[in-house]
């Protein structure tokens, strides 16, 4: 296992050369004093010892890949469509994408092993819930964000809260990203696993679709790789979503005007993380995940 701390562009970088065989990296953009900080200091420990444990590099890229004004414009967060067009990303069989927000469970079982050939392994976005907790999720998901819902339809029937379901995505995808795709669900991209070669332009393309929400590449990509069936659903598990745990089970924890109730977050994070998740995603939570630094990990 080797860690390949990329600071800059054009810096040298031959997989191989440092003593490491692996054929599988995991692979993260950490851009700007803060991010890279926030990996340094909360995620990178998990991340060597999941390395270690199944002999895969890990490549953290701490500058943008990409310096066009275009790119400028727009959140960084589109960039990691373009780990794949880097030189080095071929000599590796598979390319992990994690984002840099996650902290991995020592645990976790060898996640390049989970995806066929060919196919992109990844989650969907909420999988990590139960139809009862789709249904409250939906109604806790305000007017103007959600199509109207039927509530007494909801409580009635468990075929209807799967159809609000599926209405709920595809109003997301039409309403906010003006995309006509008929697909019915989300991919979560914070954890990809990817191939060099056949997956190189399906990011591409994703990469050249215009930002319209802070939910940046995920819908444009989403639609690609369900529409065109690349994606091969893996457990929701190696992608546990810490903001849905908290907005289920911990709604304090989601009020960032205040202070963090630290009690209830130690309760939180060891339940997450040492009975749930595998990798445990602080999408949206920045505050929280700074404030991992000092809680057991394994």
């Amino acid at each position: 296992m080797t860690v390949h701390l990329l600071e800059h562009a054009g810096q040298a970088f031959v997989p191989g050369a440092a003593a490491s065989t692996a054929e599988v990296a995991l692979v993260t953009l950490a851009v700007g004093e803060r991010y890279l900080r926030g990996w340094q200091q909360v995620a990178r420990q998990s991340w060597e010892r999941y390395a270690e444990r199944h002999g895969y590099d890990i490549v953290a890229i701490a500058h943008p890949l990409d310096t066009s004004p275009e790119a400028q414009a727009r959140s960084v967060a589109w960039q990691k469509c373009l780990i794949l067009s880097q030189p080095w990303s071929a000599a590796y069989r598979r390319i992990v994408w994690v984002d840099a927000d996650i902290v991995i469970n020592p645990a976790a079982p060898p996640i390049a092993a989970a995806v066929p050939p060919g196919r992109v392994g990844g989650t969907l976005n909420y999988a990590q819930h139960s139809p009862a907790e789709h249904h409250i999720r939906l109604e806790r998901t305000p007017e103007g964000l959600r199509p109207p819902l039927d509530r007494a339809a909801l409580a009635a029937s468990l075929d209807a809260v799967e159809t609000a379901w599926d209405d709920y995505h595809r109003f997301i995808y039409r309403q906010f990203e003006q995309l006509d795709t008929p697909a019915t669900r989300i991919v979560q991209t914070g954890v990809l696993v990817l191939e060099p070669g056949p997956h190189r332009a399906l990011l591409e393309r994703a990469y050249a679709h215009v930002q319209r929400t802070r939910c940046y590449e995920q819908h444009p990509l989403s639609a690609i790789l369900l529409d065109e069936g690349w994606l091969h659903p893996i457990s929701p598990r190696y992608n546990w979503i810490f903001y849905e745990a908290c907005a289920l089970y911990y709604p304090p924890l989601l009020d960032a005007g205040g202070e963090v109730p630290w009690e209830l977050f130690q309760l939180a994070f060891n339940v997450q993380f040492h009975n749930n998740a595998w990798f445990l995603h602080f999408a949206g939570m920045e505050k929280l995940f700074e404030r991992i630094v000092g809680l057991r990990f394994g």
